[in-house]
Protein backbone atom coordinates (compact mmCIF):
# COMPACT_ATOMS: atom_id res chain seq x y z
CA UNK A 1 0.00 0.00 0.00
CA UNK A 2 1.17 3.31 -1.17
CA UNK A 3 1.44 5.49 2.24
CA UNK A 4 -0.49 8.78 2.05
CA UNK A 5 0.90 12.00 2.05
CA UNK A 6 -0.71 14.67 4.00
CA UNK A 7 0.75 18.44 3.36
CA UNK A 8 1.76 21.23 5.31
CA UNK A 9 2.44 24.64 3.56
CA UNK A 10 1.58 27.81 5.11
CA UNK A 11 1.46 32.32 4.79
CA UNK A 12 4.95 32.70 5.66
CA UNK A 13 7.70 31.50 8.55
CA UNK A 14 6.80 30.77 11.68
CA UNK A 15 2.46 30.96 10.99
CA UNK A 16 2.29 27.37 12.94
CA UNK A 17 3.15 24.90 10.51
CA UNK A 18 5.19 22.59 12.37
CA UNK A 19 2.43 23.13 15.13
CA UNK A 20 0.02 21.47 12.64
CA UNK A 21 2.51 18.56 11.96
CA UNK A 22 3.02 17.60 15.77
CA UNK A 23 -0.83 17.64 16.09
CA UNK A 24 -1.52 15.36 13.80
CA UNK A 25 1.58 13.37 14.14
CA UNK A 26 -0.14 12.78 18.13
CA UNK A 27 -3.33 11.25 16.39
CA UNK A 28 -1.17 9.45 13.32
CA UNK A 29 0.85 6.43 14.91
CA UNK A 30 3.37 5.17 12.99
CA UNK A 31 3.39 7.98 10.46
CA UNK A 32 6.51 10.18 9.71
CA UNK A 33 7.34 13.72 8.78
CA UNK A 34 9.30 15.58 5.80
CA UNK A 35 10.59 18.71 6.92
CA UNK A 36 11.60 20.54 4.18
CA UNK A 37 14.35 23.94 4.27
CA UNK A 38 15.52 25.97 1.24
CA UNK A 39 19.10 26.70 0.32
CA UNK A 40 21.39 28.38 -1.80
CA UNK A 41 23.77 25.81 -2.69
CA UNK A 42 23.42 22.63 -0.39
CA UNK A 43 21.32 19.84 -1.53
CA UNK A 44 21.13 17.15 1.20
CA UNK A 45 18.17 14.45 2.94
CA UNK A 46 18.73 14.42 6.56
CA UNK A 47 18.02 10.91 8.19
CA UNK A 48 20.31 11.15 11.18
CA UNK A 49 18.48 11.10 14.37
CA UNK A 50 21.31 13.08 16.66
CA UNK A 51 20.84 15.99 13.91
CA UNK A 52 16.79 15.64 13.54
CA UNK A 53 16.35 15.61 17.35
CA UNK A 54 18.83 18.93 18.06
CA UNK A 55 16.60 21.36 20.67
CA UNK A 56 15.08 24.18 18.85
CA UNK A 57 14.65 21.56 15.64
CA UNK A 58 11.17 21.67 14.33
CA UNK A 59 12.46 18.12 13.09
CA UNK A 60 13.07 17.59 16.91
CA UNK A 61 9.35 18.38 18.22
CA UNK A 62 8.21 15.88 14.98
CA UNK A 63 10.09 13.25 16.86
CA UNK A 64 9.31 14.23 20.27
CA UNK A 65 5.37 14.00 19.14
CA UNK A 66 5.57 10.58 17.59
CA UNK A 67 6.97 10.45 14.04
CA UNK A 68 8.12 6.93 13.25
CA UNK A 69 10.70 8.50 10.84
CA UNK A 70 11.36 12.31 10.06
CA UNK A 71 13.57 13.21 6.92
CA UNK A 72 15.06 16.53 6.61
CA UNK A 73 15.62 17.92 3.42
CA UNK A 74 17.88 21.06 3.02
CA UNK A 75 18.12 22.03 -1.02
CA UNK A 76 17.36 24.75 -3.66
CA UNK A 77 13.90 24.65 -5.49
CA UNK A 78 15.81 23.75 -8.56
CA UNK A 79 17.02 20.52 -6.81
CA UNK A 80 13.94 19.90 -5.01
CA UNK A 81 12.50 17.33 -7.88
CA UNK A 82 15.74 15.17 -7.94
CA UNK A 83 14.53 14.23 -3.38
CA UNK A 84 10.77 13.24 -4.43
CA UNK A 85 12.19 9.76 -5.11
CA UNK A 86 14.52 9.09 -2.32
CA UNK A 87 11.98 10.43 0.30
CA UNK A 88 8.84 8.44 -0.91
CA UNK A 89 10.90 4.93 -1.05
CA UNK A 90 12.02 6.32 2.60
CA UNK A 91 8.89 6.55 3.92
CA UNK A 92 7.33 3.67 1.64
CA UNK A 93 6.61 1.29 4.72
CA UNK A 94 4.50 3.71 6.73
CA UNK A 95 0.69 4.45 6.39
CA UNK A 96 1.36 7.84 5.60
CA UNK A 97 3.54 10.64 6.28
CA UNK A 98 3.03 14.54 6.47
CA UNK A 99 5.24 17.39 4.38
CA UNK A 100 6.07 20.54 6.24
CA UNK A 101 7.26 23.21 3.20
CA UNK A 102 5.57 25.40 0.69
CA UNK A 103 7.88 24.26 -2.45
CA UNK A 104 7.80 20.22 -1.45
CA UNK A 105 3.88 20.15 -1.02
CA UNK A 106 3.97 21.31 -4.28
CA UNK A 107 5.81 18.83 -5.85
CA UNK A 108 5.15 15.81 -4.12
CA UNK A 109 1.22 16.53 -4.22
CA UNK A 110 -0.22 15.05 -1.07
CA UNK A 111 -3.43 13.48 -1.10
CA UNK A 112 -4.73 16.12 1.25
CA UNK A 113 -3.39 19.75 1.79
CA UNK A 114 -3.42 22.19 4.79
CA UNK A 115 -2.89 25.63 4.38
CA UNK A 116 -2.15 28.00 7.65
CA UNK A 117 -2.73 31.00 7.50
CA UNK A 118 -2.78 34.16 9.28
CA UNK A 119 -5.30 37.06 7.91
CA UNK A 120 -4.03 38.46 4.22
CA UNK A 121 0.04 38.51 4.96
CA UNK A 122 0.45 35.79 2.90
CA UNK A 123 4.07 35.53 0.73
CA UNK A 124 4.57 35.26 -2.64
CA UNK A 125 3.93 32.36 -4.20
CA UNK A 126 1.73 30.91 -1.16
CA UNK A 127 -1.47 32.13 -2.32
CA UNK A 128 -1.81 29.15 -5.22
CA UNK A 129 -1.55 26.38 -2.02
CA UNK A 130 -4.13 28.26 -0.17
CA UNK A 131 -7.21 28.04 -3.07
CA UNK A 132 -6.18 24.52 -3.61
CA UNK A 133 -6.05 23.70 0.39
CA UNK A 134 -8.72 21.33 1.49
CA UNK A 135 -8.66 23.07 4.37
CA UNK A 136 -6.98 26.45 6.21
CA UNK A 137 -5.88 26.77 9.73
CA UNK A 138 -5.16 30.39 11.48
CA UNK A 139 -4.19 31.67 14.49
CA UNK A 140 -5.31 35.11 15.26
CA UNK A 141 -7.60 35.96 12.05
CA UNK A 142 -8.61 33.41 9.20
CA UNK A 143 -6.86 33.71 5.76
CA UNK A 144 -9.31 35.01 2.98
CA UNK A 145 -11.11 32.83 1.97
CA UNK A 146 -9.80 29.82 -0.64
CA UNK A 147 -12.67 29.57 -2.99
CA UNK A 148 -12.15 26.04 -3.22
CA UNK A 149 -13.23 24.96 0.46
CA UNK A 150 -14.54 26.69 3.44
CA UNK A 151 -13.76 24.58 5.89
CA UNK A 152 -11.22 26.41 8.20
CA UNK A 153 -10.27 26.02 11.87
CA UNK A 154 -8.49 27.86 14.44
CA UNK A 155 -5.27 26.24 15.33
CA UNK A 156 -6.02 25.50 18.93
CA UNK A 157 -9.43 23.56 17.58
CA UNK A 158 -9.10 20.18 18.20
CA UNK A 159 -12.02 19.38 15.50
CA UNK A 160 -8.84 20.20 13.12
CA UNK A 161 -7.24 17.15 13.56
CA UNK A 162 -10.87 15.29 13.69
CA UNK A 163 -11.30 16.44 10.44
CA UNK A 164 -8.50 15.20 8.74
CA UNK A 165 -8.76 11.73 10.11
CA UNK A 166 -12.57 11.25 8.77
CA UNK A 167 -11.05 13.23 5.44
CA UNK A 168 -8.55 10.53 5.15
CA UNK A 169 -10.90 7.47 5.67
CA UNK A 170 -11.72 7.14 2.29
CA UNK A 171 -8.68 7.54 0.81
CA UNK A 172 -6.75 4.97 3.26
CA UNK A 173 -9.79 2.41 1.88
CA UNK A 174 -9.67 2.91 -1.80
CA UNK A 175 -5.73 2.33 -1.65
CA UNK A 176 -6.35 -0.72 0.73
CA UNK A 177 -8.83 -2.27 -2.02
CA UNK A 178 -5.78 -1.36 -4.62
CA UNK A 179 -3.42 -3.27 -3.16
CA UNK A 180 -5.56 -6.42 -2.81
Amino acid sequence: MKPLVIGISGAHSGVGKTTAVCRLLERLPGWGAVKYTGTRSRTRLVEDREILGREGKDTALMLAHGAARVLWVEAPRSSLPEMIGPIRMRMADLPGFLVEGNSLVTLIQPDVTIFVGDGDNIKKGADELLLSADLTLYYTSPPPPSGRKDVCFHLDDTRFEDYVLKFIEPIATREKRKDH
